[in-house]
């Protein structure tokens, strides 16, 4: 993605750009120690956790920001929603925060497999609705095994792959010649770095999971660049998502 090159060379961290990324929860030790630019009473939707979560992992790879690690874009402003109950009523809120982008590094749908269902519409309509770029991981479960936000159109699907390019086994795609090949882009989830808060300890611990859960978290925070870049693209999924792709 050219992350790092694009902050040496056009400092672009992010600033003026609103990241939202929905997850399973995060918690308290991670926004104080990762996030302490954010309010509680306004950037987290739903429950903190008093332990570690996944979307303490994917958030920050995108935007932490301390003095022993930062995130891709750490200048970005942030909000956080836990996907818990309702992944609708989540996402909705990330979009009335004003989110330019949001992250979704987890799977979510009716429980299809490469099947464009109704969530898949749905997402795409507040894609077009809302004019938000949505950020998908396709998963990690090999071939034909897409859930069903995974299949919508306008979002940007995400696989995962190696430093040479090479797209990981287990990086979830279609292979069927009657659907909408995904993903559509991929990143270099294995070996992505990042730093969550030991719940036991208080200290920093270095994580690198890999796969797609690494993956997107790299692509939201190139849109978060691309965005920071030329105000023509804040609004414009479709236009974002064609840059990436081109």
């Amino acid at each position: 993605t050219g992350i790092k090159k694009n902050i040496d060379d056009y400092n672009l961290t992010g600033a003026g750009v609103t990241v939202g990324i929905i997850d399973d929860g995060f918690s308290y030790q991670h926004l104080n120690m990762n996030f302490s630019r954010i309010n509680y009473n306004t950037n987290v939707y739903g429950e903190i956790s008093t332990n570690g979560t996944h979307g303490d992992y994917t958030s920050a790879i995108i935007g932490a920001n301390n003095d022993n690690f930062k995130g891709a874009v750490s200048d970005c402003n942030m909000y956080f929603a836990n996907s818990s109950p309702y992944y609708t009523k989540s996402i909705e809120w990330l979009v009335d925060k004003g989110c330019n982008v949001i992250n979704a590094s987890i799977r979510m749908g009716y429980g299809g497999v490469n099947v464009y269902d109704g969530f898949g519409k749905w997402l795409d309509s507040v894609s077009q609705r809302a004019n938000v770029t949505i950020v998908i991981s396709s998963g990690n479960s090999g071939e034909n095994s897409l859930c069903g936000s995974a299949m919508a159109y306008n979002p940007i699907v995400v696989g995962t792959c190696n430093n040479n390019g090479v797209m990981n086994s287990c990086s979830s795609y279609v292979n069927e010649s009657d659907k909408a090949y995904k993903p559509d882009i991929a990143a270099q989830g294995d070996g992505a770095v990042s730093y969550t808060v030991n719940e036991n300890t208080g200290l920093f611990r270095r994580c690198s999971a890999g796969e797609t859960s690494s993956a997107a978290p790299l692509v939201t925070s190139a849109v978060a660049q691309l965005c920071q870049y030329s105000s023509l693209l804040m609004n414009n999924p479709l236009l974002v998502k064609s840059a990436l792709l081109n």
